[in-house]
């Protein structure tokens, strides 16, 4: 059964099937890493010699959790992103997303698991300019091949959790940064991903909005158990996450744990 959840200062309400999450935020076996990095490298040839812009990095992610990579430009969040997503395929090492190694998938393989799998946010958003706000959303569903009939109520209601309901008519020129920002986080939910990624979005918001944005992101984990992965080099925003795993020169210099991920009974 699913439960209905009340986003922060308004009526409307996230449903946990929309996110593949669970009603509790831990599930029985949520020791098992729902993402797992290891000796993770990426190197670039360069005239002289290869060049290591990743070396070596272990992460694991659990259902519910929520991970912040803070670090510099440079520094290799990116990168690490860009990898788990199967964008940028590494030179070695192993990402483990349910049971299966995503390095060793086909391009046709990688393709199915970012749509089935990951919710992904960029900084620069990738909203599609010649769509309306509600096109946007429903783009995921519309690329699976879902029915007008079944993605439209999904992709409003999404839109209701972000506040979004009454522009959904509107063009992305009609619309402030901030917004298209919202949309892009309700894109990425809208198809129930198993994680979602959020590369330096934040970074680019001014406080106020960021300060909301982050909040419903802390919502959405703590109410759905929907695992998160937010890059950042804005220290302010690193108390949110369960912990935070920081980078420098393309390697994990520390983990952080602000407090402990909360257990099913």
């Amino acid at each position: 059964m699913s439960i209905l959840l009340n986003a922060p200062g308004s009526g409307t309400a996230i449903n946990p099937a929309m996110t593949g999450a669970q009603t509790s935020p831990v599930n029985a076996g949520a020791e098992q890493p729902v993402l797992q990095t290891i000796n993770l490298t990426k190197y670039v040839d360069t005239p002289t010699g290869p060049l290591n812009i990743m070396n070596n990095v272990n992460l694991a992610v659990r259902s519910g959790e929520y991970v912040i990579i803070y670090g510099t430009s440079g520094s290799g969040k990116t990168t690490l992103i860009n990898a788990i997503a199967g964008l940028d395929r590494p030179s070695a090492g192993s990402i483990i997303v349910g049971g299966r190694d995503i390095v060793k998938m086909s391009d046709r393989e990688l393709s199915h698991y970012r749509m089935a799998a990951l919710g992904i946010v960029y900084q620069d958003t990738n909203i599609l300019d010649a769509l309306s706000v509600l096109q946007n959303v429903e783009m995921p569903m519309t690329l699976a091949g879902m029915p007008e009939e079944r993605r439209r109520p999904q992709a409003l209601k999404m839109l209701e959790v972000f506040h979004l309901s009454h522009m959904a008519n509107k063009m992305p020129s009609e619309i402030s940064a901030g917004e298209k920002f919202r949309v892009a986080l309700a894109r990425a939910l809208v198809n129930s991903p198993l994680i979602l990624l959020i590369d330096s979005m934040i970074d680019y918001l001014d406080a106020r909005t960021a300060d909301d944005v982050m909040e419903n992101i802390r919502f959405i984990n703590e109410q759905t158990g929907l695992a998160i992965i937010l890059t950042t080099n804005n220290p302010n925003f690193i108390h949110y996450p369960h912990k935070v795993v920081y980078m420098s020169g393309g390697q994990v210099s520390r983990v952080v744990e602000n407090r402990p991920l909360r257990r099913s009974q």
